[in-house]
């Protein structure tokens, strides 16, 4: 059943995006943890990262969103593998192995999209792949360049080795929305420090006091 691809309740990110990948749970923060307002977001927002809650939420969700597909994959053209790992439901999938899995039928000469099934053929989208996962699980930060680009990965993947397109097109369209709401929000915090810093200076420009007192420490050392 369709659900949301979430990043954290109470964020700009969530409230202004219209999360549409669909997963195959809900994807909730944990208990007790803290949510990044709209503050702690534009400082955390520094060179146009994204704040690593956020981040995590987003690489889980993915992770769930491909072993979804690919439970669905196997269920439909690999039944005696659902039978060998005890995948009976979506949430008993999980990546590194279902991609091992694969890549193993895919040498014996299983053949996906047309594309070629020789062994070395999927061996550097297989390590990208688990490379989901690996962050997820083990909560590595992203800079915003890698956390896209398993964006492209996982769309590669449910295309190409799963015969999903519909959920490729889904990733890559979540990922453009993406792109485009932190830009949009890089824009907006820069544009704030310009107002903040164009206030301070008329601040000062309208008290002589104030600028004799900036301008004192100036005059101080020229003079020394």
């Amino acid at each position: 059943m369709p659900t949301r691809l979430g990043v954290t309740s109470a964020m700009t990110l969530r409230k202004r995006l219209p999360l549409s990948l669909p997963a195959p749970h809900p994807v909730h923060a944990p208990a007790g943890q803290r949510y990044i307002f709209l503050d702690t977001a534009a400082r955390s927002l520094r060179l146009k990262e994204i704040p690593f809650p956020a981040q995590h939420q987003i690489l889980v969700a993915l992770q769930r969103q491909l072993e979804h597909s690919g439970f669905r994959f196997v269920r439909t053209w690999h039944p005696k593998l659902c039978r060998v790992q005890g995948w009976d439901c979506a949430e008993r999938v999980e990546l590194h192995i279902l991609v091992r899995c694969l890549s193993e039928e895919f040498r014996t000469g299983l053949a996906v999209s047309g594309r070629n099934s020789a062994p070395d053929a999927f061996q550097p989208l297989r390590k990208k792949v688990v490379g989901i996962r690996h962050a997820a699980v083990h909560r590595r930060p992203q800079r915003r360049r890698d956390l896209f680009g398993k964006f492209a990965v996982a769309a590669e993947f449910t295309a190409d080795w799963l015969g999903d397109r519909a959920s490729s097109c889904q990733i890559q369209l979540y990922r453009f929305r993406l792109e485009s709401l932190v830009d949009d929000f890089h824009a907006s915090r820069r544009r704030l420090q310009v107002n903040v810093a164009a206030r301070i200076g008329q601040y000062h420009a309208g008290d002589p006091e104030r600028q004799a007192t900036a301008a004192a420490p100036t005059r101080g050392r020229a003079t020394h």
